[in-house]
């Protein structure tokens, strides 16, 4: 009776039925949790999430052809969420502001194929506790650790690739200042954009 109540919760969530088995069968329920948004009571279809957003068709075709932009069957789901609006939303205003589709579908394309990379380390780490050189036992304690509760989990990492996301982009910055390749500007200042004296 829980395994049928946890289907219909599921279905009621907008996932595919490829996704409901995953995570109705063994392992697969104690990572539900990656799977759950802030944003997923909102239900989109590509339309909808272009129209929502305020960007252009061209846009979300530029970023669906960077692979940023996925079908949502691709991470369990029938339909676009609050976390694809958010991101269309963010696009959408770097546009505006005149950043050309094709600056924007490149940054896009390398986020997409360099997260993947990323991620596809992060998930060996868990399946076989590679590079971390995990032993048999520490590899358990990850698996059980994060299976036991991983939405804490998969927000501490949300954080963790933010932080280093929003370092790296300040470091970089300040090395290209450094080389003469931007002007220089007080990362201080209220407004960090305006050049130094």
């Amino acid at each position: 009776m829980r395994r049928i109540r946890r289907i219909k919760d599921l279905q009621s969530r907008r996932f595919s039925i490829a996704a409901i088995r995953a995570m109705v069968t063994g392992e697969g329920e104690r990572i539900a949790d990656l799977f759950v948004d802030e944003g997923e009571d909102l239900r989109l279809d590509l339309d909808e999430l272009v129209g929502r957003s305020g960007a252009d068709p061209g846009l979300a075709e530029a970023l669906r052809d960077a692979g940023v932009l996925r079908d949502p069957q691709d991470f369990g789901r029938t339909t676009y969420d609050g976390d694809d609006l958010e991101m269309m939303r963010a696009m959408a205003s770097m546009h505006r502001m005149g950043i050309p589709v094709a600056a924007l579908r490149a940054f896009g394309q390398i986020y997409a194929e360099g997260v993947e990379s990323i991620q596809q380390r992060i998930v060996d780490v868990f399946v076989t506790g590679d590079p971390a050189e995990l032993d048999p036992s520490e590899l358990r304690s990850l698996q059980s650790s994060a299976a036991a509760d991983s939405a804490t989990m998969l927000t501490s990492m949300r954080r963790l690739v933010d932080y280093t996301h929003h370092r790296t982009i300040q470091r970089l910055a300040l090395d290209a200042v450094a080389a003469g390749e931007l002007p220089a500007f007080d990362p201080d200042a209220t407004d960090p954009a305006l050049p130094l004296p």
